[in-house]
């Protein structure tokens, strides 16, 4: 009696958790939003004899399914081009008894729309391991199949936008390049793409910027500011190094956070900015030579004036005193020819002093009568004797060359 208590006790206990779980299974049916649940029954014949057991009332939200119970009325809205391969996976799960899962094409006739659908079911055996039914659910994820074409179209864009810029241009993500374009191959003497995607960008990069390049990464990665221009070296796959200048924005690539690196060849100009680097170092001791040239020049300048003035006060005065001497004497009674004697010798001592003018005159390169404006002065020496009588008016009187020498006395007129 007491065995027969037991075994109804347990009964009821089983009976009341399959209660339970049948109000849990009929409260997810009956809540599920976007999304519904379903169980078939497979029969005999396959997927010509699908019996609908339960399902939840959100299959017309998601579908637009109005006889649910009527498993063949699922694939009547089915994309045309998608049915065959959902018929095919269907017979292939029942045949197999293995799990289902596929993305297919609904035409929604209350949308009207078509709806992008992921139905997964899985199999349920008996305890003969017979193939009895499949237990799925059905979600519409038309958004995300939307999102993802709209970011397939986006990426078409940037790539077709990308591949045929002038400037070199990479994708870089966790340190590695993702993306490159054909203008950056090129910079980095690269004929295909395999070549550099997948391996790390540091490869590529001169070792003394490294800690540079990271920092930079660091700084774009937490502020998602562009990275200003910055000079460095890259490395060609032949080894040799490129001056490039580089900048990078923060961006989303394959749903994954990365850096769009700008990259601008500056071989040339750093080339052109040391050649004007050299040439103006080169100016500038051009420059430093011409003023000590200058300098020495201005030097021996002033030596040479030093030079003359010497030689005109040591001569040139002493020619002139000894004139001035003679000229004061012609005031002191004499005979004739002791006067012209005289005056012969005051002529001679004028002249040695104008010679010795002459003399530096010459050594200066150019007249000094020009120099000090006398010019106007020297050409009525030329017409003036020793005592300023006009030669023209005292023929007969004694006559000079530039020099100040007598070329003896003049004749009468004819």
């Amino acid at each position: 009696m007491d065995e027969v208590t037991a075994g109804a006790q347990h009964h009821q206990a089983v009976e009341q958790e399959l209660n339970e779980l049948k109000s849990h299974v009929q409260s997810l049916l009956q809540t599920a939003k976007g999304f519904f649940f379903y169980r078939v029954a497979i029969g005999p014949e396959g997927l010509s004899n699908v019996r609908v057991i339960m399902v939840s009332p959100s299959i017309t939200e998601v579908t637009g399914i109005q006889d649910a119970a009527n498993f063949e009325s699922w694939f009547t809205n089915i994309h045309p081009d998608d049915k065959p391969k959902v018929i095919a996976a269907n017979q292939h799960s029942i045949a197999a008894a293995t799990p289902y899962d596929q993305v297919t094409r609904w035409y929604h006739p209350v949308r009207c729309e078509w709806i992008w659908v992921r139905t997964i079911a899985q199999p349920v055996f008996n305890t003969e391991g017979v193939l009895t039914h499949f237990n799925g659910f059905c979600i519409d994820i038309t958004q995300q199949k939307r999102f993802e074409e709209a970011v397939q179209e986006s990426e078409s864009r940037f790539r077709s936008l990308i591949e045929g810029a002038p400037e070199a241009i990479f994708v870089e993500c966790e340190g590695y390049c993702r993306y490159i374009n054909p203008a950056m191959l090129k910079l980095l003497g690269a004929t295909r793409a395999e070549e550099m995607l997948g391996g790390e960008i540091f490869a590529r990069i001169a070792p003394e910027y490294h800690e540079i390049v990271r920092e930079r990464i660091r700084h774009i990665s937490e502020t998602k500011e562009p990275t200003p221009l910055k000079e460095m070296e890259y490395l060609r796959l032949d080894g040799m190094r490129i001056s490039v200048e580089t900048t990078a924005v923060a961006i989303v690539y394959q749903n994954h956070d990365a850096h769009l690196v700008f990259v601008r060849d500056i071989t040339e100009r750093k080339r052109a900015e040391q050649l004007i680097c050299e040439r103006n170092i080169a100016l500038d001791h051009s420059v430093a030579q011409l003023r000590w040239l200058a300098m020495e020049l201005t030097h021996a300048e002033e030596r040479e004036r030093k030079r003359l003035a010497t030689k005109l006060h040591d001569e040139v005065q002493q020619w002139l005193v000894a004139a001035t001497m003679k000229i004061s004497l012609l005031s002191q009674p004499s005979s004739a020819e002791e006067h012209d004697r005289m005056v012969h010798d005051a002529q001679q001592l004028v002249g040695e002093a104008i010679k010795a003018t002459r003399s530096c005159r010459d050594n200066l390169g150019m007249s000094p009568c020009n120099t000090l404006g006398m010019s106007p002065y020297r050409s009525s020496a030329e017409r003036q004797g020793p005592d300023g009588d006009d030669r023209n008016e005292h023929k007969g009187a004694t006559t000079y060359d530039a020099d100040g020498a007598s070329q003896g006395r003049a004749t009468e007129g004819p």
